[in-house]
């Protein structure tokens, strides 16, 4: 099985750990590390015909919620993905789903399981194209769904800053951009979300269906 596997964590001992478990049964495949959502982005872009599935850990720098996983699914639909997370509740696997996750695992679950579903996946030849089932979202969740889908990657993680409670100044030293680019970017922001200001942009993020109640 020559394949390629990125392992999207941003705990490297579970990372290393995991590794160690897929090379114990699965050595020909060839992993890749990413430890938050805008390299792994960069990592598919620069690797797109070279990866052939993303274990992608849905509590990472960079995204909130399920927004990491419908990115990846919007801008890389043919790469399958296998969410891997400790939140294992049926609500959100119910919810991966329904954002076209390919297969979900808990972290708790035996490496004999995780490989298996590994496995299964890179022998699959049915990628479907992702298609959202909007009838299960509300009218005003669809309507956020689609705002949310016009902003790139990037857009999207200072958005994430702003409702964290970051000022542009911390923006701009975190991401090592001039404060007048952030300021160009919200500017951006607003304007595709349709809102005014800092404050209705941090309640814009808080009342998506794209996040959890669970804390990273």
């Amino acid at each position: 099985m020559q394949s390629t596997v990125v392992i999207a964590d941003d705990h490297p001992l579970y990372r290393e750990a995991l590794i160690g478990s897929i090379v114990k049964q699965l050595p020909e495949l060839t992993l890749l590390e990413s430890a938050d959502y805008l390299s792994l982005f960069d990592m598919l872009k620069e690797q797109r015909d070279e990866i052939d599935l993303v274990l992608l850990d849905l509590s990472m720098p960079g995204c909130q919620g399920y927004s990491g996983l419908i990115f990846i699914k919007k801008y890389f639909p043919e790469i399958p993905v296998l969410i891997i997370t400790a939140h294992n509740s049926a609500e959100i696997m119910s919810q991966c789903q329904l954002f076209n996750a390919d297969g979900f695992v808990s972290k708790t679950a035996s490496s004999d399981t995780i490989v298996s579903k590994i496995s299964h996946l890179l022998e699959s030849d049915d990628v479907l194209s992702p298609q959202l089932n909007m009838a299960a979202l509300a009218q005003q969740e669809q309507l956020r769904y689609h705002k949310v889908m016009q902003l790139t990657p990037h857009q999207f993680h200072i958005l994430s800053l702003v409702a964290d409670g970051l000022l542009n100044k911390q923006i701009a030293a975190q991401l090592e951009i001039s404060e007048k680019t952030v300021k160009a970017h919200l500017s951006k922001i607003f304007k595709i979300l349709d809102v005014g200001n800092r404050t209705q942009a941090a309640k814009f993020v808080a009342g998506l269906a794209l996040t959890t109640s669970w804390q990273h």
